[in-house]
Parts: C-alpha cells; sequence; structure tokens
C-alpha cells in the first residue's frame, strides 16, 4: 500500500496526456486539497518534483486515497 503525504507530487493521466498535481493539505471532511499545474506533458517524465516550478492552474479537494488504491493516480 502507498502512503500519501503531504507534499507528494501526484501523476495524473488525462486524454491529452500527463499532468501533475501538488498535495497540500488535508481536511477532515473534504478530503486531500492538490494544486493542479497548468503543464501537460506528451509522455511520463521521470523526475515529477521539477514540475513544481510550472503554474498553478487550479485547486481542488479529491478523494485521493481510494483514487490510489484503484491506480487512477
Amino acid at each position: 500500500m502507498v502512503k500519501i503525504r503531504i507534499g507528494d507530487v501526484v501523476e495524473i493521466k488525462t486524454k491529452k496526456g500527463f499532468c501533475y498535481a501538488l498535495l497540500t493539505h488535508k481536511h477532515k471532511q473534504y478530503g486531500y486539497l492538490l494544486r493542479i499545474f497548468e503543464q501537460l506533458y506528451e509522455i511520463r517524465i521521470d523526475n515529477a518534483g521539477g514540475v513544481t516550478q510550472n503554474k498553478m492552474q487550479f485547486s481542488c479537494f479529491f478523494p485521493l486515497s481510494a483514487a490510489v488504491e484503484k491506480n487512477i493516480v
């Protein structure tokens, strides 16, 4: 089982490529707060830590634990 920690970078596969998000907070009621970066990548990148220098597109609460268990992110 993967341990989720504040500060983790999450990879999300989309129809347009890979996007990355930074896990910044956990709220008791709403779940994990992700800050989604603007830039999309055609291929999976090796060092996701570098994406944190990119511009943020939006933030959202997300059921990250369930998505990790189902191998969605």
